[in-house]
């Protein structure tokens, strides 16, 4: 079983084929984000950094965990409705953003003696709100189990995850630099989004937000596989391994 690692490759291949049949539905639940990209558009940056926070402790985490939970339960051929899906992870909500708290205060530490450190225990412990969600975990059961899951496999998760955060990122700086050229301007004023061209800003941060609503629900599916084959490798269910060589 050591033996084995995950593929990153196969593993996209497979959150698409997974995802085809149900994207629409999972985008729904990422609508909240697109609304949030406009609203911020049209407020003053010193409330930008104050609505983003309270969004992201509160809207992004119910949307984001609920299409977990959609396509959980799509995985497992079990018939769920978005409604279903997101009344499950409200109940569950609590603990989802408590875990994110203590994951927080045991990372910080790490962080601050060193850097390496501080990746190592956040890659152990990155499927702490995962297993809450799949698990119906506590949020101390839920960091338990993610540190357990990881054990024996941290390069794998690592590469894993680095790999979708290189490909999500690549567009991601892209785009202004692409907007910056339309417009005649700098494109690292239009990524910065301090550009004096205000319709540059604000195409760039469009298309930006668009693209990363619509790279949502295939970065859910993907981090959803890559639990699934965790916990799998973990288990002994060879038969329920997805992407692994």
């Amino acid at each position: 079983m050591n033996a084995q690692s995950i593929n990153p490759i196969r593993l996209l291949k497979d959150s698409r084929t997974l995802l085809a049949p149900i994207y629409k539905s999972v985008l729904l639940l990422f609508i909240p984000y697109g609304i949030f990209i406009i609203i911020s558009l049209f407020i003053p940056n010193k409330f930008s950094f104050l609505l983003g926070f309270l969004y992201g402790i509160s809207i992004q985490i119910v949307s984001r965990f609920s299409a977990f939970f959609y396509v959980y339960q799509h995985l497992i051929n079990s018939d769920t409705t978005i409604y279903n899906s997101l009344k499950f992870v409200i109940g569950k909500y609590l603990q989802i953003l408590l875990s994110y708290v203590l994951i927080n205060l045991i990372t910080l530490p790490a962080i601050l003696l060193l850097i390496v450190p501080g990746i190592y225990v956040t890659n152990r412990l990155a499927f702490a709100p995962y297993a809450i969600v799949i698990e119906n975990c506590s949020a101390a059961d839920g960091i338990r189990q993610s540190w357990q899951l990881v054990k024996g496999k941290w390069w794998s998760v690592f590469w894993a995850l680095l790999l979708i955060s290189i490909l999500v990122s690549i567009p991601i700086i892209l785009i202004p630099f692409v907007v910056a050229n339309a417009f005649g301007v700098s494109g690292w004023e239009v990524l910065l989004g301090t550009s004096l061209s205000l319709y540059a800003n604000i195409i760039s941060s469009l298309l930006v937000g668009a693209f990363i609503l619509m790279s949502n629900p295939i970065l859910i599916a993907y981090e959803l596989l890559l639990y699934m084959n965790l916990r799998a490798l973990k288990s002994g269910e060879e038969n329920m391994l997805i992407g692994i060589e």
